[in-house]
């Protein structure tokens, strides 16, 4: 009885238990293999898109970066910042864009965006350094089981305390490199391109030839005496573009924006030529002295003018 009941055990076994358990592992082993699939053919067409700040390598500059770390790639890629505009003036940020009125393309893997964004002394110079503000990064991309696009959206805090009290990472030996390989020319530079003295004043311009000269560039003439009012111990400037920066040093000099007068060069070199204003450039940077006589006609004009 004993032998009769194992071997109708054993054919049971061999009909229906063997058979349903291979049917198991056959069926779990093919899901576990498409959805390992699935997931293998979804991340490697899936963009990984990050945005952040960061600060470019030996120098003090930030960036402003959007990167595609992932498989896939991003397709009408745009952003939108969210910011204090007030605060984004006081802190000097140099990137104008708030948004990306035109999607970018496309954002191939390992591919990124990189806008200059502002420099570390203003951004982080001051007390409070600039607020946290956010960036909304937009894009399209293709799953593998669809034939339409589709459409992602990730808001990112961005913030620049985090960088408080890092200072820049520099190349082993690149300053003494850079500077071994600039000592011949900034000998030559400061051998022939001393700064030139100022000249005597010439008293010979009287008050219809400053009235005249007003009259061929009266909101320079306005501005100039604005500052003056302002700083009345300043005489010296400097004419440069906005967006262009130039570390002055402990002495702050008047400012004039290329943008904001028109032929502004031209009028500068009129008083240069008349002898009121003299050139002291000896850089990169357009930089002149007012004389005396200039000085005096602004304040005395300034005085008699009721506003």
């Amino acid at each position: 009885m004993t032998e009769l009941l194992s071997s109708q055990a054993v054919d049971f076994l061999s009909a229906v238990v063997l058979p349903a358990l291979s049917i198991l592992v056959a069926l779990a082993t093919l899901v576990f293999t498409l959805r390992w699939t699935g997931r293998t053919l979804t991340r490697s067409v899936t963009p990984q898109i990050e945005c952040f700040l960061r600060v470019r390598e030996s120098s003090q500059v930030f960036d402003l970066v959007i990167a595609n770390f992932g498989l896939g790639t991003a397709y009408r890629v745009s952003f939108q910042l969210d910011v204090d505009e007030d605060d984004f003036d006081a802190h000097r940020v140099i990137m104008t864009q708030r948004a990306a009125d035109i999607p970018f393309s496309v954002i191939e893997p390992g591919g990124q965006i990189t806008n200059m964004f502002g420099v570390g002394p203003a951004l982080l110079g001051t007390d409070p350094p600039l607020k946290p503000f956010t960036a909304t990064v937009t894009y399209e991309w293709q799953p593998f089981w669809s034939r339409r696009r589709r459409v992602e959206q990730r808001q990112h805090d961005m913030d620049v305390r985090p960088f408080l009290g890092l200072v820049p990472e520099w190349k082993k030996d690149e300053v003494a490199a850079a500077l071994k390989a600039e000592l011949p020319k900034i000998a030559k530079a400061v051998g022939a391109t001393q700064r030139p003295p100022v000249p005597a004043d010439r008293k010979s311009s009287g008050l219809e030839f400053f009235r005249r000269i007003e009259g061929l560039m009266p909101e320079l003439f306005a501005e100039m005496r604005a500052d003056l009012k302002s700083f009345p111990m300043k005489r010296e400037f400097i004419v440069m573009p906005k967006l262009a920066m130039y570390n002055a040093g402990q002495k702050q000099p008047l400012l004039y924006h290329y943008e904001d007068h028109e032929d502004l060069a031209d009028k500068v070199g009129l008083l240069v030529n008349e002898g009121v204003v003299t050139d002291i450039t000896y850089n990169n940077v357009d930089r002149y002295v007012m004389s005396e006589t200039l000085v005096e006609y602004l304040a005395e004009s300034a005085a008699e003018d009721p506003k």
